[in-house]
This record gives C-alpha cells, structure tokens and sequence, in this order.
C-alpha cells in the first residue's frame, strides 16, 4: 500500500469519527443518554490515539524498505476498520434504540399534556362561569341592600319574616296580624294564650349595627357600640311603654323579634365596652321586653303551640265532664221517674187485685139474682143461659 492510500485511509475514518462525534454531541445533551455512550466513545478515542502512533511510523518504514511491515501495518489499520465500523453499528443501534424509546416517552406526555390541557381549560371554563354567578350574585345582594335601605322598607321585611314564622307554626285562630289597643298604638302581632295576649313587635337596628361593623378605629368601633346600645335601649323602652298593657288583656310582658342573628347577637351579650353599665339583655328583661331572632323565636312558637295544645285537651276535657255531669243529673231524674213509674204500676196492680175481687162479689151477687153467670172468652162476655143451681 502507497503512502498516499494510507494517509486516504486515515482521512476517512477521521471524518467518520467526527460525524460520530458530532451526533454524540447532539445525544450528549440528553442526560440519560450520556452514561450509555461514554464508555464506546473513550474505546473509539483510544484506537484513534493508536491509529496516530502507527501513522507517525509509516514514512520511517517505507524510507527503510520494510514491505514486509507495511503488510503487517495494513492488516492492523483493517482489523482497526472492521472493529471502527462494528463500534459504529453498535453507536448507530443503540441511538436508534434510544430515539425510538425518547419518541414513545415524548409522545406519552405530549398525550398527557393533551389531557392536562383539556382539564385545565375546561376548569377553567367552570372558574369562568363560576365568576359570573358571583358576579350576579354580588349585583343581587347589592340591589336587595339599597332596597334595604329605607327604614320603613327593613321593618315591613321583618313584619312579613315574624308573620310567616307565625303561620308555620301556629293556628290562625291563635295569633293576629296588627293588633290595635284602645290608644290608636298597633303591634305587628299577637298570640292569643286562653284569655291573655303576648304582643310581638318587630325591630331591625341594621343602621346602627352596620356602623359597629364598619368602624376600623377602636374609638369609632366604641362610639358606634354606644349609639347601637342607645338605640336599642330606647326600641326596648317603647315597646314596653306601648304594648305591654295587661287592662286590655296582654300578659305582663312582650317580644321583641330581631330578623337577623347576627344583630340578635349584639343584643343578648353584655358588652365589654362597657362593664360598668347592664348587658342590653337584663336591660330589656327588667322592661319584660324578650328580645327573639327567628331561631329562637321558633323555639319560643313550638312551645306555644305545645302548650296551646294542651290548653285545647284541657278545655275539651273540661267540657267532657261537663257532659258526664249533666247526663249523670239527667239519668237521675230518669231514675226518679223510673222509681215513681214502679210506685204506680205497683199501686195500680194492687188497686186491680182489688176492683178483681170486687167485680167477682159483684156477679156473684148478680148471679144470684138473675139466675144466670157471665162467661168471657177471647175477650168477650156473654150471658150463659144455663140457670143457677139447676145443675
């Protein structure tokens, strides 16, 4: 083989080993790839370290005439071709191998991003709507607070709640609807216990307690505190005053019915803010004035009507003994007209014994006489030809 051959020889498999190279940096960037292609890659750098040696001896031994040895080095830069060429195959094969695996991999989470993509787009198609409802939700609540805002309007709102709960539970017989006293005041119900009344006002101080939960200094939380016990000591006061009035038939206390338990709440707790004064709730128990939410309310009606129940067995029981009374009066007159009935028929009995014999002296006497008997039979009476004592 010619020096040139060789040196062609070698050009080749360089070029060959860069394009290796190049594709085993291209796979290098993988990390699970690297520790699989190191150890082929240090086996092909140290046969090209080798090939090297051998080249730097080529013109040393053609300058000295060796064929012989060129032979040899021929025979070495084959073997070193054909084992190049199998580490190349075997490269190529695992890469494949690799690639199809990376495809598979890439393909199964390019399918699970697909999912996880649909997922998120349709949660967030649920978010989305979701934000709407709150949306009109937000608006609604915003329309029924300035509907709310009126005085007026929050009290017949609180007189409709206090008449419905009373409907649910009670009798209408039991209970009415803006009741009247004699001095021109209305309460907004009564429940009617026997002979007495309970009156029942509604009051919803929303105003007031919205300014407690408005303030965000101290000094304005505790000056709206004052204003809501002020306004509610004097809601107390009038109800009271006005209603509570047992001349004209009420019992010696009244209710108060707060439609919102979060403003009940403020009402029955003592107030911190003010220890040296009473809680609103012994405030109003010393007026008689029961403060109520519609909770607590509904226990209060339940126990009613259990206890107009009660009152109704009672009645109805009363009036079965008034009954067992008269018919008990009524079956002893029966039994004195009874016993009077059997005096009579007795005496009567005694007095036909009597006019029995009376008669048989009679026509005996007649008999005598005449010469002739009276027979009776079926009721009829007959003359019996037949003489007397010619037998």
């Amino acid at each position: 083989m010619s020096n040139e051959a060789v040196i062609v020889l070698l050009a080749v498999v360089i070029a060959g080993i860069a394009i290796t190279l190049f594709f085993l940096w291209r796979m290098q960037k993988r990390p699970e790839t690297a520790d699989m292609f190191q150890q082929q890659l240090l086996e092909i750098n140290r046969q090209m370290i080798e090939m090297q040696k051998q080249q730097t001896d080529v013109p040393r031994i053609l300058s000295e005439g060796q064929v012989k040895n060129l032979e040899t080095i021929n025979k070495q830069l084959t073997s070193m071709v054909d084992v190049f060429n199998q580490n190349i195959n075997s490269l190529r094969n695992a890469m494949h191998e690799q690639l199809t695996k990376t495809q598979g991999n890439i393909s199964q989470q390019l399918e699970g991003t697909t999912k996880v993509v649909s997922d998120v787009r349709q949660k967030l198609g649920e978010l989305s709507e979701t934000a709407k409802n709150m949306q009109e939700l937000g608006k609604d609540i915003n329309k029924l607070q300035d509907i709310l805002k009126p005085p007026k309007l929050r009290g017949n709102i609180g007189e409709l709640f206090l008449e419905d709960l009373l409907r649910q539970v009670l009798p209408t017989k039991n209970y009415t609807i803006q009741h009247s006293f004699k001095s021109g005041e209305r309460v907004d119900a009564v429940i009617r216990l026997g002979d007495n009344l309970v009156p029942i006002d509604s009051k919803f101080p929303l105003d007031s307690f919205n300014r407690i939960e408005k303030a965000e200094a101290e000094a304005d939380k505790k000056n709206a505190k004052k204003d809501f016990v002020r306004d509610l000591k004097n809601l107390i006061n009038d109800i009271s005053k006005k209603y509570i009035r047992p001349d004209e038939g009420t019992y010696d206390f009244a209710m108060m019915y707060i439609p919102a338990e979060n403003v009940f709440y403020e009402v029955i707790i003592k107030d911190d803010a003010f220890v040296e004064e009473k809680g609103l709730l012994s405030f109003a128990l010393e007026r008689h004035v029961v403060p109520v939410s519609p909770n607590s309310f509904y226990a209060y009606l339940m126990a009613i009507a259990y206890g107009l129940r009660g009152m109704h067995i009672e009645k109805q029981a009363q009036e079965i003994r008034g009954r067992l009374v008269d018919l008990q009066q009524g079956f002893g007159r029966f039994f004195d007209l009874f016993n009077s009935l059997g005096k009579n028929i007795d005496m009567a009995s005694r007095k036909f014994d009597e006019a029995s014999k009376k008669a048989e002296r009679f026509h005996d006497n007649l008999s005598l006489i005449t010469g002739k008997t009276i027979q009776i039979e079926e009721g009829r009476a007959y003359l019996d030809e037949k003489e007397v004592g010619k037998d």
